[in-house]
């Protein structure tokens, strides 16, 4: 065949073919076109799938950093509060946990979070006094975690901070009704079991402030008969409840038994530490309480002198509880023992602002400390304010824990010493009197604190030149010390 020819040939065949093609019908021609599809093309066929997946990708990631951010920003904000707090910046602190509840808002209603948040601050509106504000926080909590748990144990939580509340402010009554409707929580929950037992001791330690000692005493009693039955042959006496058994004998007047129980609680607490300092600082306040109240003076100052050492380097979380406010009232009812006014003076300083300022008018604490600046104004022979404070101390006392209470009976016998200072000597007389008659009922006649009110009574009658009188009254008083210091 010669190339004319095989130019013909395919030109033959190409006509043939496109005469096929053009036979083809016309949709079928579009959806199955017979020209080459570039990349490009099917770039453009596929990019609308393409945005719809990358626009889920970006919306997962929006949300995933969306759901991530808040998150890591609540973490902060509460672990930077915690921090302050540990540094005493007790303002920083707080605005860091209110930082942490307006992020905790925007977690779903499901998320525990926001009652945590109000919990913790809660906590530093307390330590800073802030009650109203606390208040409303710690309801708002309450109705969360009610929500949230019902009356599961965790709902617990939010009611024994109120309980707390109404503990600092002197509101005892309502603190115990909380308290016992925790417990009742609790045990329909679970059952007697450790967490019942925390809040049964917390209960028995405000019976004790109450002056419910018989209470107090049977609670601390089913608080170990728990403990064993869970612990069983590993059970071992804690320390805190040697030292709460310890309050116990001193409302009995049984000081011999009480001191003894206070030094077994420090050896078993071990030398003081950053883990029991607290503890430490708690048991010798109360030993010197006992001293003090004897006018033993040398043991007196130096356990208060040890607790002081030690509630200077109390922790924030510590400091909070008031344990350095017990510190310089001790301190203070000791350098009055001692007439050393010009450095009881210096300490009140200390001890009024924070008992003022941070528990309230309505904490016995802040009666305490305005009977003891009574005292010191009395010295100053500044009668006038000194029995308007010293009234003043023993009306916020009734408010807080009724009329008859051994704290009331202290009061009116610090009074009756601003009196005797003022030589109002008949006054005097009627207010030990009451005293005496409020500590018979309260503790008993064969008590310690009964001694130390006749032995004010004995520094009256000296003052009204009645040595005789003077010297019986003591005696009987040093007869009733020794008694409980060898029971």
């Amino acid at each position: 065949m010669t190339e004319g020819e095989e130019k013909k040939t395919d030109t033959e065949e190409t006509s043939s073919k496109e005469a096929a093609l053009d036979s083809i019908s016309e949709p079928v021609a579009e959806t199955a076109p017979a020209k080459t599809v570039s990349m490009d093309d099917l770039q453009k066929k596929r990019s609308p799938v393409k945005l719809l997946v990358t626009t889920i990708l970006m919306l997962l990631i929006a949300l995933g950093i969306g759901f991530a951010i808040p998150n890591a920003m609540w973490f902060y904000y509460i672990q930077s509060g915690s921090q302050n707090m540990d540094d005493l910046k007790l303002e920083e602190s707080a605005k860091d946990f209110e930082t942490a509840v307006t992020i905790a808002r925007l977690f779903p209603s499901s998320d525990e979070r926001l009652g945590l948040s109000l919990n913790t601050l809660g906590t530093m509106q307390l330590a800073l006094g802030r009650y109203k504000e606390a208040n409303k926080t710690i309801d708002e909590s309450i109705k969360i975690h009610e929500r949230l748990y019902g009356e599961g144990v965790k709902s617990t939580k939010a009611l024994l901070l109120k309980a707390g509340l109404n503990r600092r402010q002197g509101k005892y009554k309502q603190a115990e009704e909380i308290y016992n409707h925790a417990l009742d929580k609790i045990e329909h929950a679970e059952g007697k079991t450790a967490k019942y037992a925390e809040v049964l001791m917390v209960l028995s330690i405000l019976e004790i402030y109450r002056g419910n000692y018989a209470r107090a005493e049977a609670g601390f009693l089913e608080v170990t008969a728990i403990h064993k039955e869970l612990a069983g042959d590993k059970y071992k006496e804690p320390p805190d409840m040697t030292m709460n058994m310890g309050r116990i004998a001193e409302a009995k007047g049984d000081y011999k038994t009480a001191s003894d129980l206070y030094q077994k609680c420090l050896k078993e607490l071990g030398a003081p530490d950053d883990n029991n300092k607290a503890s430490h600082c708690l048991v010798l306040n109360l030993m010197a309480e006992l001293y003090i109240t004897e006018n033993n003076t040398k043991e007196a100052g130096t356990s208060v002198e040890k607790a002081y050492a030690l509630a200077q380097s109390l922790s924030a979380k510590e400091y909070l509880q008031a344990a350095n406010l017990e510190t310089l009232m001790n301190l203070t009812s000791f350098h009055i023992m001692e007439d050393q006014f010009d450095k009881a003076e210096k300490i009140l300083k200390q001890s009024l602002p924070i008992a003022r300022d941070r528990l309230g008018r309505n904490h016995p604490a802040y009666a305490r400390v305005l009977s003891q600046q009574a005292e010191v104004l009395a010295d100053r022979n500044k009668f006038k304010e000194a029995d308007a404070d010293a009234l003043e101390a023993i009306a916020l006392m009734k408010e807080t824990v009724g009329d008859t209470h051994r704290y009331v009976a202290d009061l009116m016998r610090s009074r009756a010493k601003v009196l005797t200072r003022q030589k109002n000597f008949d006054e005097a007389e009627t207010v030990l009197k009451q005293a005496l008659t409020l500590f018979a009922e309260c503790l008993s006649a064969k008590h310690p604190e009964y001694a130390n009110t006749l032995m004010v009574q004995a520094a009256l009658a000296e003052a009204r030149g009645n040595s005789a009188r003077a010297t019986e009254l003591m005696a009987r008083a040093r007869k009733i010390v020794e008694a409980a210091n060898e029971r």
